[in-house]
């Protein structure tokens, strides 16, 4: 009767381990999948380097780029003077998870 509830109680033990590592293993993956998400909306609207701060709604969430530093310094780029500014990206997903990329 003794050796029957020792092993019981092990066999709980054991199992009570292996669920939780599986709910953090779950969790991870949905928070790898809303970064990478979040990843995404911002290189799709990187290829258009917003001049100033805006916002743009995708089925996902939104995105909204944010100038960090003064634009008043230039770098000269061949034919074009790029601003030296640089920006961040506070993600919103309809999920409810917050990013922010700095780029």
């Amino acid at each position: 009767m003794l050796y029957a509830l020792v092993l019981s109680l092990i066999f709980g033990l054991v199992l009570q381990f292996y669920l939780q590592e599986q709910l953090a293993v779950k969790k991870q993956r949905f928070r790898q999948k809303d970064r990478l998400t979040a990843e995404l909306m911002v290189l799709l609207i990187q290829k258009n380097l917003p001049k100033k701060s805006q916002t743009v709604y995708f089925k996902q969430g939104q995105v909204t780029y944010q100038i960090t530093s003064a634009p008043s310094e230039h770098i000269a780029v061949t034919d074009q003077t790029v601003s030296n500014s640089e920006g961040s990206y506070i993600v919103h997903l309809t999920d409810g998870s917050d990013f922010i990329i700095k780029k």
